[in-house]
């Protein structure tokens, strides 16, 4: 099996803001990035306006590329790779090829569900809360008014607080 070696470059609107490489397919890279999987810098594919990449013959060449445009062209997103002072050499430039990954409208899909779906359960987390503050609230009204003794208000009062401390460690 023929090994690949991509350079690649993201666009949010005109602005490049992330310069990659990667010897797997390309499409399960730019995944990755907006899956965030481990050891890959999230990118936010709402804001992603355009992908280019390069096909290079040689890993090497893969490497010293990656390099030479992170310190050329500062995207913002390569803070790590970046060298401290100006380069001195130069590059012969790359044709880079616009890509749309096959599944791209599916991922925006997904993503867009993972986020309502957070969003929901940040709803729900809130309303449980509100709901055990009024009970809290009941709580000490039976309290004032004698309905409870001090160590059954003390007991459920802790069982409320410990409820919230729960619902705080889920989110």
């Amino acid at each position: 099996m023929e090994k690949h070696h991509y350079l690649y470059r993201i666009y949010y609107s005109d602005t490049l803001v992330y310069v990659g490489r990667t010897n797997q397919r390309l499409s399960d890279r730019i995944r990755g990035h907006v899956f965030k999987k481990p050891m890959q810098r999230l990118l936010q594919i709402d804001q992603i306006s355009k992908i280019e990449y390069a096909e290079l013959p040689t890993e090497a060449d893969m490497f010293l590329y990656e390099i030479y445009y992170i310190n050329l062209l500062h995207p913002p997103l390569n803070r790590d790779d970046r060298a401290h002072d100006e380069l001195t050499v130069s590059l012969p430039d790359l044709d880079f090829t616009e890509y749309l990954p096959p599944r791209w409208e599916q991922w925006k899909q997904e993503i867009a569900q993972m986020d309502e779906d957070i969003v929901l359960q940040a709803k729900h987390r809130a309303k449980m809360f509100e709901e055990i503050q009024q009970k809290k609230i009941e709580l000490r009204k039976q309290l004032k008014a004698d309905e409870i003794s001090r160590d059954e208000f003390e007991e459920q009062l802790w069982l409320l607080s410990n409820e919230q401390a729960a619902l705080y460690a889920r989110g």
